[in-house]
């Protein structure tokens, strides 16, 4: 701690350098910013440092979950104009105070944030994680927002949110209980939660021919922030979710049985975990979002791309070889030959698996000519195969991820079992 003082001091030290106040007489003659109702030039090397600064706060987990950077660089930018005309000399003093105090930090906080999911059809509330989708209707929401402030101009606030976004398209809102220390943050954080969560139901809610359901559009609306003082704000530089599904509690009883409970826990934890790759379970939500983002627009030719990096996220690592090895995988993961005494059945699988194997290789090739030369042949059938494939590999690793929270004994036993099959007559690739 006191080295990052130190850091910090002395950048800001380095910023009082680059930064000098204009008279009347300059500002006619010079280009300059007008920070907190006074007239600066800012010299050359200024924003540079500035950001530097801004990253090297930012390496620290704690600042980067909970702070936005835009907002942390506006709060020194406004620091630095106000030690530049301040006359105490005890200029280290003042800026050892400014880094510890809660005006460059302020303290996390609980937000309520409310978002709008378009043509998302559901009949009873839904909570993935910190999120709870819920069915829109004019008086439901109304009364949500009530519940959100104590202000006594909370009925015109909330007539005015009304006018403004009761959407007819709208059929569902999302309130997100977020943590954090500004609200860009929090906005931030919210949009990744819902999206996690609408990630999962596109997996689950894509029809028969792929990406019809699960479209997403961006709309120029607003989030609804409930913020700490119990005061409520609209902003309007988010977009809508889209989500073109009808999902009834009764279909998410029917998909219990294929991962959907093992990954709802892992969203409901993941802030324990984030950014971990050693864990299955933080690269099965990646795996997820990617697979989501693909059907968000299912007539781009690169989604090829995106779908091998699904795959290479669930099944390899650095050392693999990803033409070999991810064909075997894909195939293992999707065609486990268990049913040894049905023999029709059971060849009928072994055949898929052999097939699949080969088709992934073939493939991935055309996701390499894509890469490197911006052109590839992949039909509509391959692309559709390795869509379902995809999807299949994602929901069956869902189904025993509780077996294999860490990834490398995961992967260890796929490859064990691989082998096994190379060496068995019956079960061999």
């Amino acid at each position: 701690m006191v080295k990052d003082i130190e850091i910090f001091r002395n950048s800001c030290f380095e910023l009082l350098n680059l930064i000098e106040p204009l008279s009347k007489e300059d500002v006619n003659s010079v280009e300059y910013d007008f920070i907190n109702n006074k007239k600066f030039l800012i010299k050359s090397g200024y924003d540079y440092k500035l950001n530097a600064l801004v990253t090297f706060l930012f390496t620290d987990k704690h600042i980067n979950n909970n702070y936005s950077r835009k907002i942390i660089k506006r709060r020194i930018y406004k620091f630095i104009a106000d030690l530049k005309t301040n006359p105490e000399t005890d200029k280290p003093k003042l800026i050892d105070s400014f880094f510890n105090s809660t005006v460059l930090f302020p303290n996390i906080e609980k937000y309520t944030i409310i978002r709008f999911v378009q043509n998302l059809n559901i009949d009873s509330e839904i909570a993935i994680g910190n999120v709870s989708l819920l069915k829109y209707s004019t008086s439901s929401y109304k009364n949500l927002l009530a519940s959100m402030t104590t202000s006594s101009k909370k009925d015109e606030f909330i007539e005015a949110v009304l006018k403004y976004n009761d959407d007819e398209d709208v059929n569902c809102v999302a309130v997100a209980h977020i943590e954090a220390g500004d609200n860009d943050k929090a906005l931030q954080k919210t949009d990744a939660k819902i999206e996690d969560a609408l990630s999962i139901f596109r997996l689950y809610a894509i029809d028969s021919n792929f990406g019809i359901k699960g479209s997403l559009n961006s709309y120029s609306t607003s989030a609804i922030i409930s913020m700490p003082n119990k005061t409520v704000q609209s902003s309007t530089h988010r977009h809508n979710m889209w989500l073109d599904a009808d999902i009834s509690s009764d279909s998410l009883k029917d998909i219990k049985n294929d991962g959907y409970t093992n990954i709802k826990k892992i969203v409901d934890r993941r802030d324990l975990y984030k950014g971990d790759v050693a864990s299955l379970e933080e690269r099965l939500i990646r795996a997820i979002n990617t697979f989501g983002s693909v059907l968000t627009n299912p007539e781009n030719p690169e989604n090829i791309i995106k779908l091998f990096t699904v795959l290479e996220i669930l099944l390899l690592t650095q050392k693999d070889s990803k033409s070999i090895n991810l064909g075997e995988r894909v195939a293992l993961v999707n065609y486990p030959l268990f049913d040894i005494s049905n023999r029709d059945k059971f060849l009928e699988e072994k055949q898929k698996r052999v097939d699949i194997k080969t088709k992934i290789a073939t493939l991935y090739k055309h996701r390499n000519s894509l890469v490197h030369e911006g052109q590839s042949e992949v039909n509509k059938h391959d692309y559709r195969l390795i869509l379902i494939e995809t999807q299949a590999c994602i929901i069956n690793i869902a189904k025993i991820i509780d077996k294999y929270p860490n990834y490398d004994d995961f992967i260890k036993v796929i490859i064990d079992t691989i082998e096994d099959a190379k060496m068995s007559i019956l079960l061999r690739f």
